[in-house]
């Protein structure tokens, strides 16, 4: 979400002035949603964005959310991912590209690594607990 505001303080007055905060937040928050509801595998590479997308729509049409800010959110979601693999959204909305480049920004985030560590531990802890205490 830092890293959406961020990339936007850093663009051109004139075109910064059309991005909404509010849009920007809820894209950055809502946007890795389908690890929350799918497991980790292969396929989430290829599936992400559409899985995000279902989940958002349903989830936002529920929370009576304005169909034309669900579409613009769920079309950024749906497109976020792909920078890895040199996808950029060259030719979508100036809200893809702060999207994608926020995500981007945030794979070489320190936190995340120390974040990420401190989740595989407690992680272990629990699957040995859990396997030790089976027994």
């Amino acid at each position: 979400m830092e890293n959406c505001l961020k990339i936007k303080g850093a663009l051109p007055v004139d075109e910064a002035k059309d991005l909404d905060d509010k849009i920007l937040i809820i894209a950055a928050l809502w946007h890795d949603v389908a690890y929350i509801f799918y497991r980790l595998d292969f396929m989430m590479i290829f599936l992400e964005g559409r899985r995000a997308r279902r989940i958002v729509k349903k989830y936002f049409r529920d929370l009576d959310i304005g169909k034309q800010d669900t579409d613009l959110i769920s079309d950024m979601i749906f497109y976020h991912a792909g920078s890895s693999f040199g996808i950029l959204n060259k030719k979508r909305s100036l809200y893809h590209q702060v999207l994608q480049d926020a995500d981007t920004m945030e794979i070489f985030n320190p936190e995340r690594f120390q974040k990420i560590g401190e989740q595989t531990k407690l992680t272990a802890y629990w699957f040995l607990s859990v396997e030790f205490s089976s027994r």
